[in-house]
């Protein structure tokens, strides 16, 4: 049963759908982007995890994360996208409980790694398949930029207001706050109509959808994406040596990027997307050889935020044709194989870090990814 209720969402001129979209992402970003460029320091500070075990903890979430995209998929495909969405605010908060727990020692760290995993899946199954069923070919370049900036500038305080209440008030206030920005995230997505047309999602499916080419350039962005997003923050950390160092660089390199970001959306409707795919994952891939060279605050900052600026260029232009291609071929389908080529990527990652044992070898991997990234 679907339940209408006569809510009201700033819409920016766009589609109730895109709305929807737009408040949950947005919702999402605040609070994850408190929290999540601190979970690898939680691990390894508060937990006294060892690089090998939180390796070990990215690991299992990255099977995790893609065994269940296609699981989650099917219930999409059944239940509806937007349920699909709604159905991860709990998971991510019960993944949140976990970690909680965690700091007492009650089980082991790999856990809730088990619980973000399927969370992360259920969520962005069904946000892309729903982005890309609902923005508008003609401004889908301006629609995802716009998706971006409003992440970037609504979360643009998430990690320096994270690191000010983990350092007077510790990580599980920061799990408290962050947990009810979840949940107001997805409410309205639960009292507006799941239009859907049900379908029986196979695995089959995204075999037929199965390109070298893509899978090369997604597993390149697997790469990046796990760097960035977990041993970069780390590296920095023990570089600077403090929470709040860590907070300011991230959220001054945001605010820079947010701004470029309504540039970059604009000029995707008019320019050839695969140029300029390529000319931000080449420089992308330029400043991850330099990463490793980075020895106090002002060098970290200057690599951030050029990072942050050439990330966005090819983010911007990846993701608008992907929606693209996505509708072209098989929205389901061609989601879960992304999901699973990204998984490659990370764990490539992972791997490399298990076996060298030093953060730093995995920036030349990330350099290497890039620029397979540029083949999209």
């Amino acid at each position: 049963m679907h339940h209408q209720f006569n809510i009201h969402l700033p819409n920016f001129g766009l589609k109730r759908e895109l709305s929807e979209i737009y408040f949950a992402i947005v919702l999402r970003a605040i609070a994850l982007s408190m929290l999540g460029l601190f979970i690898p320091l939680y691990l390894f500070k508060e937990i006294n995890l060892g690089l090998t075990n939180i390796v070990y903890y990215y690991l299992l979430w990255a099977v995790v994360f893609a065994v269940t995209s296609f699981i989650a998929m099917k219930f999409a495909c059944k239940y509806g996208f937007k349920h699909c969405i709604f159905v991860s605010a709990p998971l991510d908060i019960l993944a949140l409980g976990l970690f909680y727990l965690l700091g007492k020692g009650y089980f082991p760290f790999w856990v809730p790694a088990i619980f973000v995993g399927i969370a992360n899946a259920f969520f962005w199954s069904g946000f892309h398949v729903n982005f890309a069923k609902s923005s508008d070919k003609v401004k889908r370049g301006r629609e995802v930029g716009f998706m971006y900036a409003l992440i970037a500038l609504f979360a643009v305080l998430g990690p320096f207001v994270g690191s000010v209440i983990l350092t007077n008030f510790g990580f599980y206030a920061l799990f408290g706050v962050v947990s009810v920005l979840l949940l107001i995230g997805v409410f309205p997505l639960i009292l507006s109509e799941d239009g859907h047309d049900e379908i029986n999602f196979r695995f089959k499916d995204v075999l037929r959808v199965f390109n070298f080419r893509d899978m090369f350039a997604f597993i390149g962005v697997g790469m990046r994406y796990m760097i960035i997003l977990v041993f970069w923050p780390l590296f920095v950390f023990l570089t600077l040596g403090t929470y709040l160092s860590l907070g300011i660089i991230a959220t001054i390199s945001t605010l820079i990027g947010a701004v470029f970001t309504f540039f970059v959306g604009k000029i995707c409707d008019k320019y050839d997307k695969r140029v300029l795919t390529r000319i931000g994952a080449f420089i992308h891939g330029i400043v991850f050889f330099f990463r490793g060279t980075v020895v106090g605050f002002i060098s970290v900052l200057f690599v951030d935020t050029l990072s942050a600026l050439s990330g966005t260029l090819g983010d911007v232009a990846t993701d608008a044709r992907f929606y693209d291609k996505a509708n072209e071929i098989s929205r389901p389908a061609y989601v879960v194989f992304r999901e699973c080529s990204l998984t490659i990527g990370r764990v490539l990652v992972l791997l490399c870090i298990l076996i060298t044992g030093a953060i730093a070898s995995s920036f030349i991997l990330g350099g290497l990814g890039s620029l397979l990234w540029m083949l999209y």
